[in-house]
C-alpha cells in the first residue's frame, strides 16, 4: 500500500512539473491590474498571487519536503478540475499564472460578491457563462478580464445591480492598492461587528517561508480607548487577551446573560486561557463546555455574590454552587473576586496573573487546543469526523506555536503582526495547502 502511494505521488509530481512548465510557456506573463475592476467602496478585497503560490508550492511540496499526501491531494484536484474538462473539450477559461481578486460590496443593504480574473480562453469563458442565470450570477468580460458577480441572498434578482456595478468599474480608476509583497493580500473597509463600525480600513498580507506563516498589516481609524488591561491571566495553552471590547459585542453578551436571569455591567477587557472543550448530555440536550480560565474586568463594580446567590440564574442554567465553585456535571468552575470590578471564572482553583503589556489584542500559544474535544456521544464522533474538523486538527498538530497581536500606533492607527510556527521538518505552505484542500475551502 505504501509502495502504491509512493508511485502515485511520484506520478503526480511529474504531472505537476509538466503542468507548471506548460503554464509558463502557454500563459502570458504580463501583469494586469485587476484591482481596477473593484468598486472603490468595496468592504473587503482579497488578492491572491497565484503565480507565486504555484512556484513556491512546487519547490516546497515536490523538492524540499517530498510531501506525498499533499502531492496526491493536488494531483486529485488537477485530475478532477483540469483533465476532466480537457477530456470534454473544455479549455481552462482563467489564467492560472495570474493574480485573482475577490471582493464584497453593499448596495441597498444587500451584500454582493465579486471575483475578477484574467481570461485565458475567451471561447471557454463564453461557453461557461451561457449556463449562468444572470438573475442569480452575472458575468461580464472584455478581451482580457472576466468579472462574475453574485449574492448570498438567493431570493433577489441581481442582474440590474450587477450591470450597474460593471458600469461603475468600467469608467473609473480604482483607489484600491496593495504592496507587491504577500502571497495573499487582504483589505477590509468600514467593517462592522453588528451595527457599530470597528475601524475604517485594515490592510494585511500573508506570507509563507520555510516553517513559518507570517501575517502583518495596519489598521486605520481604530477607536482606541485611553485605558489599559493592567492585569491578565498568565498565558498558557491557547491564550487570548483583549484590552477593549466592542460595544456591539458587549450589548450582545449583556443581552444573553440577562435572558438567563443575570445582570452584569459592560465588560471593559478580558483575558483567557483555553484548554479544550467537552460535550455533556444535560437534561436531554447537549451542553458545550469550554475548559477555560478567564479574567473579566467590568466598567463598574461587580460582586460575585450576584452570581453565587442568584437562585434564578442557577436554576435557569441548571447548575449548582458549592461554596467556591459551580458544579457543571462532573466539572468544577471556580469563582473568585479579584478586585471591585474584576472576577475570575475557571477550571484552575489557583490562577496566576501577570502585568499586561501595551497590546490591544493578543493571541498566543498552542493551536491544538482548538480541536481538543472530549465527547463520548455520537454527536461528538460526528463532529470529529467532519472534513473541516479533521483538516483543522491536522493543521494544528503540525504547528508549534501561534502569536498574533495588535499594538496601538499613532493617529488612531494600530499595527498587526503575527506568525504561526510549525514543527521542524514541516513546510508552512504545505500545511496551508493541505488545510485548504482537506476542508474544501
Amino acid at each position: 500500500m505504501k509502495l502504491r502511494s509512493l508511485f502515485v505521488a511520484l506520478f503526480f509530481a511529474f504531472v505537476l512539473f509538466g503542468l507548471y512548465f506548460s503554464m509558463k510557456l502557454l500563459y502570458r506573463h504580463d501583469s494586469l491590474n485587476l484591482l481596477e475592476y473593484v468598486p472603490d467602496d468595496a468592504q473587503s478585497v482579497i488578492e491572491i498571487n497565484s503565480r507565486s503560490i504555484i512556484e513556491e508550492s512546487l519547490i516546497s511540496v515536490l523538492i524540499a519536503s517530498k510531501d506525498a499526501e499533499t502531492i496526491e491531494k493536488i494531483g486529485e484536484l488537477i485530475k478532477k478540475e483540469v483533465y476532466k474538462k480537457a477530456g470534454k473539450g473544455k479549455g481552462i477559461s482563467i489564467n492560472p499564472m495570474a493574480e485573482c481578486v475577490f471582493f464584497t460590496v453593499t448596495r441597498s443593504g444587500i451584500v454582493y460578491n465579486g471575483v475578477v480574473y484574467e481570461i485565458n480562453n475567451i471561447r471557454s469563458f463564453d461557453r461557461q457563462i451561457k449556463k449562468l442565470n444572470p438573475k442569480k450570477k452575472y458575468a461580464w468580460r472584455n478581451d482580457k478580464v472576466g468579472v462574475i458577480i453574485s449574492s448570498s441572498n438567493k431570493n433577489i434578482n441581481i442582474e440590474n445591480t450587477a450591470k450597474s456595478l460593471i458600469s461603475e468599474v468600467k469608467k473609473h480608476n480604482s483607489t484600491t492598492s496593495f504592496t507587491n509583497d504577500g502571497l495573499i493580500k487582504f483589505k477590509f473597509k468600514n467593517q462592522k461587528l453588528i451595527n457599530d463600525k470597528l475601524y475604517d480600513e485594515l490592510k494585511m498580507e500573508l506570507n509563507a517561508e520555510d516553517n513559518t506563516l507570517d501575517l502583518k498589516g495596519e489598521i486605520v481609524g481604530l477607536e482606541i480607548e485611553k485605558k489599559e488591561l493592567t492585569k491578565k491571566i498568565k498565558p498558557k495553552n491557547l491564550h487570548f487577551s483583549f484590552a477593549q471590547v466592542p460595544k456591539d459585542l458587549n450589548d450582545t453578551i449583556i443581552g444573553l446573560v440577562k435572558s438567563i436571569g443575570l445582570n452584569i455591567p459592560k465588560i471593559s477587557s478580558f483575558s483567557m486561557n483555553f484548554n479544550g472543550s467537552k460535550l455533556f448530555l444535560m437534561n436531554s440536550s447537549f451542553l458545550f463546555y469550554p475548559e477555560t480560565e478567564i479574567l473579566l474586568n467590568f466598567e463598574e463594580n461587580f460582586s460575585i455574590d450576584s452570581l453565587k446567590n442568584n437562585d434564578q440564574f442557577l436554576q435557569n442554567v441548571g447548575i449548582t454552587f458549592n461554596g467556591q465553585y459551580f458544579i457543571i456535571e462532573s466539572e468544577k468552575l471556580y469563582l473568585k473576586q479579584i478586585s471591585e470590578n474584576s472576577i475570575y471564572l475557571g477550571s484552575n482553583p489557583h490562577p496566576e496573573f501577570i502585568s499586561s503589556n501595551n497590546n490591544i489584542v493578543e493571541i498566543s500559544g498552542d493551536l491544538t487546543r482548538l480541536t481538543n474535544l472530549e465527547a463520548s456521544f455520537l454527536i461528538g464522533a460526528a463532529i470529529q469526523s467532519r472534513p473541516e474538523f479533521q483538516a483543522l486538527k491536522s493543521f494544528a498538530e503540525s504547528s508549534k506555536h501561534v502569536q498574533i497581536y495588535i499594538t496601538p500606533s499613532q493617529n488612531n492607527k494600530a499595527i498587526l503582526k503575527g506568525e504561526i510556527l510549525f514543527n521542524e521538518g514541516k513546510s508552512s505552505l504545505n500545511e496551508l495547502i493541505k488545510l485548504i484542500l482537506k476542508s474544501g475551502i
